[in-house]
């Protein structure tokens, strides 16, 4: 097979601590989900893999912890990331005013990558406010999508949230 028909995507999660990144990657990578929170250390590592457009496609993505004493190791990783995304929990709405905080430094260190709003637990209590997010990502020119926890858990729409992303980086 050419290296035309492989194409390597690299994704950062970022977003407050237990916002569902960590079990959105191990979802995403068929990994078991431990129903006990685990707190990530620095950064977690997952790659996910499919056919679409006629190419291989490995997303790698990297899940950086939401605790503010890692924000040091942050630039190397949004720095190479063609694909951001900026992750909340619609049952915090604090969550969704740190994506903001996020994309001003995500932006000072790579103006090249396609951003990302990423709602989890949309099924739960929603305490923020969807047109906000969607006019929010309107004026920092990012696509928005939002997933059910119920959806997470079974893993649906995590392939058609990756084909999107990928479409969106304008790879096919």
């Amino acid at each position: 097979m050419s290296n035309k028909q492989r194409v390597k995507i690299d994704i950062v999660l970022c977003g407050d601590v237990r916002v569902g990144k960590t079990s959105f990657v191990l979802r995403a990578t068929g990994k078991k989900v431990s129903k006990k929170y685990i707190r990530t250390i620095g950064i977690d590592y997952g790659v996910y893999r499919c056919y679409t457009g006629g190419k291989n496609v490995t997303l790698n993505m990297w899940d950086m912890s939401g605790d503010s004493r890692y924000d040091l190791i942050a630039k190397s990783f949004f720095e190479r990331a063609h694909c951001i995304l900026f992750c909340f929990d619609f049952t915090r709405e604090t969550t969704f005013q740190k994506i903001k905080q996020l994309v001003d430094k995500a932006d000072e260190y790579n103006k090249n990558h396609k951003k990302c709003i990423l709602g989890l637990k949309s099924d739960l209590v929603n305490n923020v406010n969807v047109k906000q997010v969607k006019e929010y990502a309107k004026t920092i020119n990012a696509s928005y999508y939002k997933l059910l926890l119920l959806m997470q858990m079974a893993n649906l729409h995590t392939l058609a949230l990756f084909k999107a992303i990928y479409q969106a980086l304008q790879l096919l």
